[in-house]
């Protein structure tokens, strides 16, 4: 069973519905399965350089008082799988291609996509840090075992710049509009950060097809 897992490093609800499917993936065995890792942006006119937070969160929900609605629920939701979440530590909502070009590289090395990915989340949502900065991003990749050096010689060329925007592009071609987006084994698509159960009946589905 393959699974693409669509998902934006600044989004909370990938983060959660990351956790969310590998809960569900717990009840089949590993061999079974593969994931990979696929860019997208949620906000993909954040200037490089990113956006003050504030500017960010006014512009996207119309008001601080209604982000911060949405931020407490989403605290709620994300305590209930283990995640920490830590909005007001955060001052910056970066730019994500520089994020996604990190997963593309680490894709072609003997590392833990997945923990890589948590690293990433943890880093914005709990930590508060900028992960549209190369230096962030190399701590992170560090982290994780890959050479600091190699990685800032690949991040300051434009090695997978294009394949990002081209991979994104190509999803909302298909018709992804937001993330999560989870398309299994090529022909069964479970939008949004849905509860294991759901992930359970689309295994099913496959298991039954094959």
């Amino acid at each position: 069973m393959e699974i693409k897992v669509i998902l934006d490093t600044v989004c909370p609800w990938s983060f959660i519905g990351k956790r969310r499917l590998e809960k569900a993936l717990t009840v089949i065995p590993e061999k079974s399965y593969s994931v990979s890792w696929e860019p997208f942006q949620i906000n993909p006119t954040i200037p490089v350089q990113g956006l003050e937070r504030r500017t960010y969160l006014e512009e996207k929900f119309g008001s601080i008082e209604h982000a911060n609605k949405v931020s407490r629920n989403l605290q709620l939701v994300g305590s209930d799988i283990g995640i920490d979440f830590h909005f007001e530590k955060i001052k910056f909502t970066p730019n994500t291609v520089l994020s996604h070009r990190l997963i593309q590289y680490a894709s072609r090395h003997q590392i833990n996509l997945s923990k890589m990915i948590d690293s990433l989340f943890i880093a914005f949502f709990k930590n508060g840090e900028d992960i549209g900065s190369s230096n962030n991003l190399k701590n992170i990749a560090v982290q994780h075992d890959l050479n600091g050096d190699n990685f800032l010689n690949y991040i300051s060329s434009d090695g997978d710049h294009l394949l990002v925007l081209k991979k994104d592009e190509g999803f909302r071609r298909m018709g992804v509009q937001s993330v999560p987006c989870f398309i299994i084994d090529g022909k069964y698509t479970v939008s949004g950060a849905q509860p294991p159960e759901i992930f359970h009946k689309v295994f099913d589905l496959v298991k039954h097809a094959n």
